[in-house]
């Protein structure tokens, strides 16, 4: 449901846990099924999960600001990015 948004919003981080999790409880796909979550985050949203800059951002007080990419907004077409606390 996570992966695509039905009836929650859409959250690749979320289902990625889940998934996850579900493996860890011994759910025989559960493997197979990251395996395939990992390769649409790839190619959709690369950045997922890692540590970037903020640059070429309108909100000129947070360019050059460093923080974690949380989630990828899929309606806007954009990463949400939770600024590290030196940051903000």
């Amino acid at each position: 449901m996570y992966e695509d948004g039905r009836g929650v919003t859409q959250n690749y981080q979320e289902a990625r846990r889940l998934c996850a999790l579900a493996s860890a409880q011994g759910n025989v796909n559960g493997a197979k099924y990251m395996k395939k979550l990992e390769e649409k985050i790839d190619a959709e949203c690369p950045l997922l999960g890692n540590q970037v800059v903020v640059t070429r951002t309108s909100r000129r007080d947070l360019n050059g600001k460093t923080g974690a990419v949380a989630s990828f907004d899929h309606a806007r077409g954009r990463y949400v990015v939770v600024l590290d606390k030196q940051a903000t």
